[in-house]
């Protein structure tokens, strides 16, 4: 029992240790700030992308990607 206890901790331990990570960071192409995305985004440095601010005021009330 002793055994498959300390198993299940490793087991926990690395799926933890794994699934942490550095998140991914791109530029905003208008004004350079740094954005943060999650690890698994599949967003590059080669898409076209906005901060949140930049895209309000180049895009207004019409913004580029559905609001959260």
């Amino acid at each position: 029992m002793k055994r498959f206890a300390l198993l299940l901790a490793l087991l926990v331990l690395l799926t933890v240790l794994t699934g942490c990570g550095e998140p991914k960071t791109v530029s905003c192409d208008h004004c350079g700030a740094t954005i943060e995305l999650t690890k698994d985004s599949n967003i590059t440095d080669e898409w076209i992308v906005f901060c949140k601010t930049c895209e309000e005021e180049l895009f207004g009330d019409n913004p580029v990607v559905s609001p959260e």
